[in-house]
This record gives C-alpha cells, structure tokens and sequence, in this order.
C-alpha cells in the first residue's frame, strides 16, 4: 500500500520504509531488497533508528508508539500516552521524540479508534531506556513532525498551525 514515511540508518547501510500496510519494512539500502518486516496492528506513519543500530521506533495511526529489536524483529516495549495518531517519531541519544494529532483528510478513521481529546496535540519526550514519558509540550493543532538538532541538545516541532517551536532538552544532571 502506500508509503508513509521513510528513514536512513545512521550507517546509511539501511532504509526503513513505514506503510498504510501495516508494516515496517527494514531494506538494505545497497541492494534494494527486503531484509525484515515489523508487522503493527494499524497504519504506520513514522519510523527512527535508534544510534546503536540495535532497535527501531515506530508510531502508528492507533497512538501507540513501538520498540522493535532489529536482529529478533521481537517488539522491546511500547511507549503508551499518546491518544491520537504519532505523525513522527525520533531517536537521538537516550531520547525519542514523538508528535501526535489528527491531521484529518481523505482516509477514512473507521477501522480506528483514536480518542477525540484534542488536548494530545503534543509533542512528547520519551526515555528510550525504560519508554517512561520525561515531558509533555501542548500544541494548539496535530504536530505533524518532530526532529532533535545534531548535537541532541534542542528539539523542534513543525505543526498544523503553520509554527514550528524549539525546546531545549533535559539535560539529565
């Protein structure tokens, strides 16, 4: 089905590719074929490698965001808070970032159930090593993107309102 979103491993050795199908798809970037498949339960919309090329995050249609361990292709955990759609997931350092929101449009919702509370237009930050949500920041509308600055010290959010906001990040001491 449609591709939903695309990322290249930190190595550039892999493409993960996200689908309307339902799946992750780990590619090998030199060959063009098919190494692996991450089956989710809903659409795909956004995937991260983790640095250590060990693990992908994944953010799904249904709000759940999933930790697959590459080598197995066994799901690690799931980071649970979001009650809409994760548009975009990234992995930098020890964090991952997410952004959820309706975006509405021409697809259907039906063979969805996502809450209406709009109030989960946010952009979240999440431990990468126990998936424990470390902050929350609300957007007034879906945030349709989310990115870390190379250093990992920042992390920007681009949003259906038309801003793009940048906050700092924790520093863990």
């Amino acid at each position: 089905d449609s591709v939903r979103g695309v990322a290249w491993s930190p190595c550039s050795k892999w493409i993960a590719s996200v689908s309307w199908d339902k799946t992750v798809v780990l590619w090998d970037a030199a060959r063009g074929s098919e190494i692996k498949k991450f089956e989710h339960a809903s659409w795909v919309l956004s995937v991260d490698f983790s640095p250590d090329l060990r693990q992908i995050v994944s953010g799904c249609r249904d709000g759940k965001i999933t930790i697959f361990d590459i080598e197995s292709g066994r799901e690690v955990r799931q980071l649970v808070g979001h009650a809409q759609q994760v548009n975009s997931v990234r992995w930098r350092g020890n964090f991952i970032a997410s952004g959820s929101g309706k975006n509405g449009g021409p697809f259907d919702n039906s063979d969805v159930t996502v809450s209406d509370d709009s109030s989960d237009n946010s952009l979240r930050l999440w431990s990468a090593d126990d998936g424990r949500e470390i902050w929350r920041k609300q957007h007034a509308k879906a945030v349709n993107s989310v990115d870390f600055s190379r250093d990992g010290s920042r992390v920007a959010s681009a949003c259906r309102d038309g801003l793009v906001r940048v906050f700092a990040v924790p520093s863990g001491d």
